[in-house]
């Protein structure tokens, strides 16, 4: 027997609005698992011995590690890193790193619970002129820091920072060069990342003075509010930072032992 299903024009419109759904359904489920399976991961290019120019050191390494034991790769992109935050912001990635879990990132970027480390930072001087300052509050107005384009500094100098004229810079080896030059009198680095240039420029450890901390900062993966799959990466990152920290490869990633 034949069944015969008749059509009126009035009902054709109403047919193509539903296979327009569900082919636009079938589009967000493969865009959603292919954006799961291989995110584009934004990391800075300055930040040695985390990121480096090349965007390799150790917070790569881990997100690496982290992402491959829940099965997932990222697709790595090196920019600097207010790029990095544009990209975040805008959705142009799925996420980026090495951002600094504080009340004004947590309002823009989606985060996981589990940082990647956490790094401390201080203000640095020239020896003949640190040791005058114990904390920021020491620091007279119109006070000259330098600091990098879009890192985040901490609730403590957002506070005070209006008294300061910044000078902004894009790379580590700029800020000591303006800190010896004069044209600043203080920098903010992160401690690691100070030792880690000194040493690159071939400067001993006394050419700068470090002088009080800054802050102790939780530093992240940042993921975008506007990619549908960043809550889902967000938490398969938090498990595969527990995995490595639970197998020992976190520890090798630190100590050098692996890369």
């Amino acid at each position: 027997m034949t069944i015969q299903v008749h059509f009126s024009l009035a009902t054709l419109p109403v047919i193509l609005f539903l296979i327009s759904l569900t082919s636009s359904a079938a589009e967000r489920q493969t865009f959603s698992q292919e954006t799961t399976r291989s995110p584009i991961i934004a990391v800075e290019n300055s930040w040695p011995p985390y990121a480096d120019e090349m965007g390799e050191g150790l917070s790569t390494s881990i997100v690496k590690h982290a992402f491959s034991a829940v099965g997932i790769t990222p697709k790595i992109q090196v920019l600097p890193y207010a790029r990095v935050l544009y990209g975040i912001k805008s959705g142009n990635v799925v996420g980026g790193f090495n951002v600094s879990k504080q009340a004004s990132t947590e309002a823009i970027y989606l985060f996981g619970n589990s940082a990647l480390f956490i790094a401390k930072s201080s203000f640095f001087f020239r020896p003949e002129d640190g040791d005058q300052y114990a904390n920021i509050n020491d620091l007279p107005d119109d006070f000259k820091v330098g600091r990098i384009f879009g890192y985040e500094y901490g609730q403590t100098f957002e506070h005070e920072q209006h008294r300061f004229r910044e000078l902004k810079v894009s790379s580590q080896t700029q800020l000591i060069n303006i800190l010896l030059a004069g044209r600043v009198d203080a920098v903010i680095m992160y401690d690691e990342v100070a030792k880690y240039t000194l040493n690159k420029m071939k400067l001993d450890s006394t050419s700068l003075y470090r002088g009080f901390p800054n802050k102790e900062s939780r530093i992240h993966l940042a993921f975008s509010r506007k990619h549908p799959g960043s809550e889902a990466l967000a938490k398969a990152l938090d498990k595969g930072i527990e995995i490595i920290h639970s197998n020992g490869i976190y520890e090798k990633i630190v100590t050098g032992e692996i890369d």
